[in-house]
């Protein structure tokens, strides 16, 4: 092992690696380690000597020769302290049961080789002659390795991944003299270069094979190409054309190449080309212009200058000249002498054009000063770029060039400070100045107007006047031209301000004023005893305000008109009004509305505008009495609405609470059948209350009349008591209350009244004294009979007692007030609407309720009530806690058609329940089908829902009624709807229907209706 410098590592599989079990200190002397760093760092991992690039594959090709259990050989180069790669054979065998690795060192020579053919460029396979074997693979320049028993590869194989040799491959030829020693090919989307040398690899005649990939050298050989062709392309078709040119040392120019463009643009032959100009580059040249370009370019090559650019004329095959601009690159040669070359464009047209520009620039221009509107003020242009103004014409005579100076910059920003308003200022210079005047040239604006007033030397009250600054490109040398115009707008600014403000009047006078020269100008209307349209403004004011005026607004008008205190109030303001009333000259009285207006108090003008408003009075005090009846009436009606909606939110609470309450306990106590029992009776009880609470709430009718009207029915005193202590008894018990219900001597136990209304008044003032009693007192409920006032009639008082908060004297006087709620209790859960709806339900029954109360000792409210007598033989409504006898529908067969899966669920067990049966079907189309298929005698009757999918309940009872079943006009339809309207019940019989029942189902009402309409 000294020998050869090697090391041995076995594996260990607590650790699940290779530790070294011998390895001698000259190997690790040679790797640049010493030996207490290799053992801390490699002894238990002697595969961290390759590197980091290396070891996974090699210690994947490892374990997987180990799980095999065949050995292995593999190159590798491992890492040298001094991070230099030495190359290293490691051979792997099974020794028993262990696995060991040798790591070897190679041959100086063979470390040399190996090293050289890493940094060479190209990749080396050594291939057996006779059968393309690879004997030696230098193409990843990283580790490889053999495993026991492994074929040699083909090289088609491990190169390409082909099954037989490649097309290019010049083995085929066999050694012959035909073989090239050098090709390219391409393969996979890749180029490469490659060539063969004979050799003899250990006795083996064999091919050394070269191969470098040259992908990226061909694809910049062919872009080369591809471009060489193209701007030979480029060079031969270019207009104008190109000529190259030999300057020689004696300075004679003489053409070395012509394109064809150069030829077409001279409009020659290429053979007439080259005999005018194969002697002398100029002869072509225009005899005034030949001197010039031959000094140019003599300059330009003695000052050695790259490029120059020149136009001339150029003669034309057919006659005459063009122009051409031409551009001259010039490259100095080593003897001395130069090459120019030559790029030529046609320029005649745009010279042709350049000049007529010149001849419309110097029109407009002329044109400009022509201008005779007596409204112009200023006339000018200047030359922006420069910023030099060339000329200005100053027709107000205020020597504005004189004061200003001829550098547009300072002329413009002096012109800036005759305008009055700062903003204004501000905004012209941002328009005006050179630099604003060159940014909106580039952006391709050729006109900047600006209107704004301006007070000019000899105009001091000051004018309105337009801006307007027309830039244009001065030909020849691109420069930009202002051209000004400065035009007095007053008058015009002034009519159309009139105009925008009459645009939303109904006038019938109009003027414009002058206050400072006291004139006045009618621009529409006028009066019926005045006929001038123009003239003094206090002489019309005197006028109008003795012949029209009435003569109590004449002192009043007379002032409204003072030209003084005109200004005085317009600075205040932009406008003022004053309505006054005059004679139309009918003995009618018509009152006028007039408005004075500013139009520019600076110049002392103002405008008048009169209306007549007369109508328009007599039309706004309609409106407002309309309007105010309205507004009481909406009012009105919403506070109906807004009181029954309140007082019916706040009683739908009660019984929800005690369905809500008897269903929990009806929960907890499932193994009691008795109070199971009980709890479903109370939350039947509370049911129906909810029921026809809500029933009330959608009788819009009752909102839209503000009246509730009375549903008078048979009633039992006790079952009425039982049912309100029944609602009660789950809110007494939560808010820990001991509620007392007391019967007092009754003589008549049946009257007729409406339960819902007596549960009402009764159960909102019980639940006010519940919420108003603190948790542990008491709250008593008694009920007795007392003298009526008329026979045939019974009286019932009612008396509610607690110990609550109670009341003061002063509360008590607004207690039956719409949300009359004391401050000391807001924090209770109510609208404050429930006691006046008592009241209100008392009254309308005809009884007295009074209430006595103490501060923190308690409240009693005491109800009277008095009813017709009844007797127990009239017909009473029906009691939710009536049985319905059990199989009281043996043997019947329904048709129940209803899309609501929970709805068509209760319904088939309450037709169970009474021995029953149904078929269900979910939407009017499916019964209709259903029953022109059945066959008579199927259904005793069809309970149909109204609002379906596909096909309702009135279509479908239609369809029914008009087919040709047997049974088609007798079978009994009867409606189940949520849909509970009077309106809606008449709709299901005039579509057919039999019956109808409201949802949520009442049993015993269902029960009833069904029995009813078969025993029919």
């Amino acid at each position: 092992m000294n020998a050869f410098c090697g090391a041995v590592a076995v594996y260990d599989e607590e650790c699940k690696t290779f530790c070294f079990q011998y390895c001698p200190e000259k190997v690790v002397q040679l790797l640049g380690y010493d030996m207490p760093y290799f053992d801390l760092h490699f002894s238990k991992d002697a595969l961290g000597l390759l590197c980091d690039e290396d070891r996974m594959e090699v210690e994947h090709a490892i374990m997987s020769a180990k799980s095999r259990h065949i050995g292995i050989k593999v190159y590798s180069p491992v890492k040298e302290k001094t991070s230099c790669l030495k190359w290293y054979k490691i051979e792997g065998w099974e020794d028993g049961t262990t696995y060991c690795l040798l790591f070897g060192g190679m041959s100086q020579e063979t470390q040399l080789f190996q090293s050289i053919a890493s940094e060479n460029a190209d990749n080396i396979y050594v291939i057996d002659k006779e059968n393309y074997d690879l004997l030696y693979v230098n193409g990843f320049k990283r580790a490889f390795w053999n495993e026991e028993g492994q074929n040699t590869p083909k090289c088609y194989e491990h190169i390409y991944n082909k099954k037989e040799p490649c097309f290019h491959c010049m083995m085929k030829m066999g050694g012959s003299e035909e073989m090239p020693c050098e090709t390219s090919y391409e393969e996979g989307g890749r180029c490469y270069a490659t060539h063969f040398k004979e050799t003899e690899w250990n006795g083996t005649p064999a091919y050394i094979k070269y191969v470098r990939d040259i992908t990226e050298e061909a694809t910049v050989k062919r872009e080369k190409e591809r471009l060489e062709k193209y701007f030979e392309t480029v060079l031969k078709y270019l207009p104008g054309g190109v000529a190259v040119v030999h300057h020689g040392l004696n300075g004679r120019l003489t053409p070395e190449y012509l394109s064809d463009g150069f030829a077409e643009m001279v409009d020659m032959s290429m053979e007439e080309a080259w005999d005018m100009y194969k002697t002398n580059a100029l002869s072509g040249v225009h005899p005034d212009d030949q001197e010039y370009v031959k000094q140019t370019l003599d300059r330009c090559i003695r000052e050695n200058c790259d490029r120059e650019a020149l136009q001339y004329r150029l003669k034309k095959g057919s006659g005459g000249y063009i122009w051409v601009n031409t551009k001259f690159s010039v490259i100095q040669c080593e003897a001395g002498d130069a090459m120019v070359y030559a790029d030529y464009h046609d320029i005649t047209e745009e010279r042709e054009m350049q000049e007529r520009l010149r001849l419309q620039y110097r029109e407009q221009i002329f044109q400009h000063y022509l201008i005779t509107d007596p409204n112009t003020l200023i006339l000018g242009h200047c030359n922006i770029t420069k910023n030099k103004i060339i000329e200005i014409e100053d027709r107000t005579n205020s020597g504005l060039l004189e004061r200003f100076g001829d550098k547009r910059e300072d002329f413009f920003t002096g012109i800036g400070t005759l305008v009055a308003s700062e903003a204004e200022r501000s905004l012209f210079y941002e328009k005006y100045l050179n630099e604003p005047s060159i940014r909106a040239f580039e952006n391709g604006i050729k006109e900047v107007l600006m209107p704004c007033f301006v007070k000019l030397p000899n105009y001091p009250q000051g004018r309105y006047v337009q801006f307007k600054v027309n830039l244009v490109e001065t030909p020849d040398t691109g420069d930009i031209t202002g051209i000004l115009t400065v035009t007095d707008i007053t008058e015009k600014t002034i009519q159309d301000r009139i105009i925008r403000m009459l645009s939303s009047l109904n006038y019938d006078l109009v003027a414009d004023v002058d206050l400072i020269n006291d004139q006045y100008k009618v621009v529409s209307g006028g009066d019926h005893n005045i006929t001038e349209a123009q003239g003094s403004l206090m002489q019309r004011v005197r006028r109008v305000v003795e012949e029209l005026v009435v003569d109590s607004e004449k002192a009043y008008v007379r002032d409204m008109l003072d030209p003084g205190k005109m200004v005085s109030r317009l600075k205040d303001g932009e406008f003022y009004s004053f309505r006054y009333s005059v004679n139309n000259g009918s003995n009618e009285i018509q009152t006028k509305n007039m408005i004075i207006s500013a139009i520019d108090l600076s110049l002392g003008r103002i405008c008048l505008v009169r209306t007549d408003v007369t109508d328009m009075l007599a039309a706004e005090r309609k409106v407002k009495y309309d309007l105010e009846k309205a507004l009481s009436e909406a009012e009105k009606a919403s506070r109906v609405k807004s009181d029954f909606l309140s007082y019916m939110s706040h009683d739908i609470r009660t019984p929800m609470n005690a369905i809500v309450g008897m269903t929990t306990l009806a929960q907890a106590n499932l193994s009691n059948s008795r109070k199971v029992e009980d709890y479903l009776k109370k939350i039947s009880v509370s049911s129906q209350h909810l029921l026809s609470l809500i029933n009330d709430i959608l009788d819009m009718s009752q909102i839209e009349q503000s009246k509730l009207h009375m549903n008078v029915q048979v009633i039992h005193i006790d079952e009425l008591l039982n049912q309100i202590s029944s609602i009660m008894a789950s809110p007494s018990k939560d808010a820990g209350l001991k509620f007392m219900v007391e019967r007092g001597e009754i003589q008549h136990l049946y009257f007729q009244g409406d339960a819902l209304r007596i549960k009402q008044i009764l159960i909102n003032i019980l639940s006010n004294a519940f919420k108003f009693t603190m948790e542990g007192g008491n709250v008593r409920f008694r009920t007795e009979e007392i003298p009526s006032y008329e026979s045939g009639r019974v009286r019932y008082r009612f008396v509610i007692s607690d110990t609550g908060i109670g009341m003061t004297q002063e509360f008590i006087s607004h207690l039956f007030e719409p949300f009359c709620r004391s401050e000391r209790v807001n924090r209770v859960e109510g609208t404050g609407l429930g006691l006046s709806i008592t009241k209100g339900l008392v009254d309308l029954m005809g009884g007295k309720i009074r209430v006595e109360s103490q501060l923190h000792q308690g409240t009693m409210f005491e109800i009277e009530l008095e009813f017709a007598v009844a007797d127990g033989k009239q017909k009473r409504s029906p009691n939710a806690d009536e049985c319905i006898p059990e199989e009281s529908l043996e043997g019947r067969h329904f048709l129940l058609v209803e899309d609501n899966a929970i709805n068509s669920e209760i319904l088939a067990e309450l037709l169970q329940m009474w021995g029953a049966t149904c078929v269900l079907r979910e939407n009017g189309l499916q019964a209709v089908e259903e029953f022109e298929s059945s066959v008579p005698g199927t259904y005793d009757a069809i309970l149909m829902d109204i609002q379906m999918p596909v096909m309702n309940g009135y279509e479908a009872t239609r369809k029914i009624r008009s087919s040709s079943h047997p049974e088609a006009k007798t079978m009994v339809i009867l409606a189940m709807t949520a849909n509970a309207f009077a309106e809606d019940v008449q709709k299901s019989i005039s579509a057919g229907m039999n019956g109808h029942v409201a949802k949520p189902v009442d049993m015993k009402i269902l029960y009833n209706t069904l029995m009813a309409l078969l025993d029919d």
